[in-house]
């Protein structure tokens, strides 16, 4: 016997093949409050535009979350995770970023980490908003 020890490490569960989903992360932008110049009164109402294209796509590995995942940021409310998106690791990508799939719906990403620390995927835990113009409020 060698005086070297066995160093064992996590197994990854992570390979290219298991990104079989196309999205799309679109950057979020507020846009200008309206202004009534006759009136002089601002609208306060700020309107969010999700058709920037952050990118032509990206292939993501898709899972449900089952049970209940709770992330509870600092001085938030309690929020609870439905869906994880596994993608290739993109400094960009941000909580401000969110995500539509290819069936349309919204995901509003809640927390994005470094998957094994390895700066090679991201896994992005996300919240269902749904479809089109009323998931958008």
């Amino acid at each position: 016997m060698s005086n070297r020890e066995l160093v064992r490490t996590r197994k990854r569960k992570l390979c290219a093949g298991d990104l079989n989903h196309f999205i799309f992360l679109k950057d979020r932008q507020l846009g200008e409050p309206g202004f009534d110049p006759d009136t002089g009164l601002l609208d306060v109402d700020f309107v969010e535009n999700f058709g920037v294209d952050k990118n032509d796509g990206v292939w993501a590995g898709v899972k449900t979350v089952t049970g209940k995942v709770i992330f509870d940021g600092t001085g938030t409310d309690q929020i609870t995770i439905t869906h994880e998106f596994l993608i290739y690791f993109d400094a960009s990508v941000t909580a401000e970023i969110w995500i539509q799939d290819t069936d349309g719906k919204l995901y509003d990403i809640i927390r994005v980490e470094d998957f094994d620390e390895r700066k090679q995927y991201m896994r992005l835990l996300c919240v269902e908003r749904g479809l089109g113009e009323a998931a958008k409020a």
